[in-house]
């Protein structure tokens, strides 16, 4: 698979390059994204690259913070998961939303620092997860709309439409970031991270920075992460990875959230 490559055009464009033939120019005002591509494209794959690295680029543009994660609603605030591919964050995502927390993003986490609280705002984007293998069979769900491959192996994405008729929702303050890892036994367990520590662990998680150094914003990175470690609480979350595990996780994360007044 060729590697998605990044290039400045006239008038500060951002040109993207996928394979296939496939190109999407992000002008500097960022109003809309033009789409470049052969007639064979596969419309779903072209999909994809807009909600992904498209995303992200815009993101940039309007002077947004895109982490690499799955969000969802829990109370009237937004838990972000992240970590590197694999890691578990659109299953748990999507565990979640079937436990009635609404999916808010996958995969493209768009921070917002303008807000008048004291915390960013995550922006809601599209209602989509892509799982692995097993997460599918777990979750009972059949073909998936396109599938791409990740380093732990082919994923397929799905359409996540909330069960639960509920407002629009453009935007909620961040409780917390959890950042995925493995527990060595079937313990789950929180350790919060600080300082350096955080800023390392969650700024290996921006996505598409290499979009952010092109556009000359790697000032503008640096705030935003340092105001963000400085008001939402950063865990490194220690978990069973076993699917059938899968609800003591959710159920972990409720209580964590639940003791802290944020679920009704």
């Amino acid at each position: 698979m060729r590697e998605t490559a990044f290039e400045l055009l006239e008038h500060d464009t951002l040109r993207i390059n996928f394979e296939g033939n496939v190109s999407i120019d992000v002008p500097k005002s960022g109003a809309c994204l033009q789409v470049h591509m052969a007639q064979s494209s596969d419309l779903l794959m072209v999909r994809n690259y807009l909600y992904g690295t498209g995303l992200a680029a815009l993101c940039y543009r309007h002077g947004l913070l895109p982490l690499h994660g799955s969000a969802a609603r829990v109370g009237d605030e937004a838990v972000i998961f992240s970590g590197d591919s694999g890691a578990g964050k659109s299953t748990l995502a999507t565990a979640m939303a079937r436990r009635g927390h609404r999916l808010l993003s996958d995969d493209v986490c768009p921070f917002d620092f303008c807000g008048v609280g004291p915390r960013p705002l995550l922006r809601s984007a599209f209602p989509r997860v892509k799982l692995l293998a097993d997460a599918i069979e777990g979750f009972g769900f059949g073909k998936g709309t396109v599938y791409t491959e990740s380093p732990r192996g082919t994923k397929g994405h799905f359409g996540m439409v909330s069960v639960y008729a509920e407002e629009s929702i453009s935007s909620l303050p961040v409780s917390a970031i959890y950042m995925l890892g493995e527990s060595k036994d079937e313990g789950i367990r929180a350790r919060s991270l600080q300082n350096q520590e955080a800023f390392r662990v969650v700024g290996e998680q921006i996505h598409r920075s290499g979009v952010g150094e092109l556009l000359n914003l790697r000032g503008q990175t640096f705030s935003q992460l340092v105001k963000l470690i400085s008001s939402v609480p950063i865990y490194v979350l220690e978990r069973p990875r076993g699917f059938d595990l899968l609800d003591r996780t959710v159920d972990f994360i409720e209580s964590q959230h639940a003791n802290e007044g944020r679920i009704p």
